[in-house]
């Protein structure tokens, strides 16, 4: 950067550009966009030689007093870069910028402004992709990375930094192919991760229909066994009341029976008391009676005479031996 030589006193600026003036080696002052008077001799332009080292073909250059107060592109190609896990990649940059103050940038930097800017950025974009391995590196994150990075540290400079953008990440062939082929590992897991999870969401589905269906069913086996059981209850109160009703009928008949025969003897001892009958007589009519309540018993068995007889000469002969 130096100073131009003498100049005409009328001074025509275009527009988006500016100069910057000194006075005795000072400087006092700058020239906006139009027709300017100023003072030769003691008056001087900054001269200015600003160029970028990594600039692609086309980038900005600022050579003379014109400074440009318009947009500015630095647009460096194929970076070489390193990453965390030490793998080589290139990336191509584009960086916006434009100059908000001629006078800090003519005077805080001595010499070329580009230069500095670019080693300013590139310095951070090699800290940024160093942070992150190759499979985290995208240009979404890193251009992120990168403008939080570099913040306002232009001002100082009278530089206003824009918009920062990551074109492309180039990785090495192989590293590609293994990246290519590892992707395609990952969705093809991903894939059969989604299936199975699908089969078994329908697996799970089938087990819960299936436990709800046997739920059903015991429910309902345990309510029939229930009704079969109320049925069977029933079934055993009403013959329990059956035979209930029968014991207490057959209860009253042998009572009444038994009355009656109660009464039958009462009325056979009235008449033996009132009619003087011999104890021959009364005996056989006791006899008799005997006879009849035997005969209503179900265990007694009768036999002819003669059977008795043989019995009793049984009986005596084996008593006599």
């Amino acid at each position: 950067m130096a100073s131009s030589g003498a100049f005409s006193p009328i001074c025509v600026v275009e527009e988006g550009f500016s100069r910057v003036l000194k006075r005795f080696g000072r400087v006092s002052g700058t020239l906006s966009p139009g027709v300017n008077i100023v003072t030769p001799w003691i008056n001087r332009f900054v001269y200015v030689d600003w160029r970028f080292r990594n600039g692609a073909e086309g980038s900005s250059h600022v050579r003379g007093c014109d400074i440009p107060t318009t947009k500015l592109i630095f647009d460096p190609n194929n970076l070489s870069c390193t990453t965390s896990d030490q793998i080589q990649v290139g990336v191509d940059l584009i960086c916006e910028f434009r100059i908000v103050d001629p006078v800090k940038a003519t005077t805080v930097v001595h010499g070329n402004l580009f230069a500095s800017i670019e080693t300013m950025l590139l310095t951070t974009l090699y800290e940024a992709i160093r942070s992150l391995p190759l499979a985290q590196l995208e240009p979404r994150a890193v251009q992120a990375a990168v403008q939080r990075e570099l913040g306002d540290d232009f001002g100082e400079y009278g530089v206003k930094m824009g918009r920062v953008l990551v074109e492309k990440i180039s990785i090495p062939k192989q590293i590609e192919t293994a990246t290519i082929q590892s992707e395609s590992d990952r969705r093809r897991q991903i894939a059969e991760l989604s299936r199975l999870e699908q089969q078994s969401k329908v697996e799970l589905s089938q087990a819960r229909l299936r436990l709800e269906t046997i739920k059903a069913q015991h429910l309902e086996d345990s309510i029939q066994f229930e009704h079969a059981a109320k049925k069977r209850r029933r079934e055993l109160e009403t013959e329990l009341e059956i035979q209930n009703k029968k014991l207490e009928q057959e209860l009253k008949r042998q009572g009444a029976e038994l009355e009656i025969a109660a009464k039958r003897r009462a009325a056979q001892l009235q008449v033996m008391a009132s009619s003087n009958v011999s104890d021959q007589v009364q005996m056989q009519m006791l006899s008799s009676e005997a006879l009849q309540s035997l005969a209503a018993s179900p265990n007694t068995v009768f036999a002819p005479l003669d059977t008795l007889g043989n019995m009793r000469v049984h009986l005596n002969s084996a008593t006599s031996q």
